[in-house]
């Protein structure tokens, strides 16, 4: 199965999925409990982040997706910090 997360609905990628959660629009706190829930409920095992701001908070919070089982495809988060700059 193939699923993503966005704040609109109607998003591109939506025609792709096989389902489409609506996460908050601002990256923040509460973004990355949104996506630890789906993933926790829809045992998912790879998240992919698409977009650049996504980035550091999830590299950030890699480990609590780990715990949850979901492997977060990305780099750590000083080289996110020096790609940034």
């Amino acid at each position: 199965m193939l699923y993503g997360a966005d704040f609109d609905r109607t998003c591109p990628a939506s025609f792709f999925l096989d389902g489409l959660f609506e996460v908050p629009f601002k990256i923040d706190d509460a973004y990355i409990k949104s996506l630890l829930k789906i993933c926790i409920d829809k045992k998912i095992d790879l998240l992919i982040p698409l977009i650049d701001p996504e980035l550091l908070p999830l590299a950030k919070a890699k480990e609590h997706f780990s715990k949850v089982g979901t492997t977060v495809m990305i780099s750590n988060e000083e080289m996110i910090e020096i790609s940034r700059d």
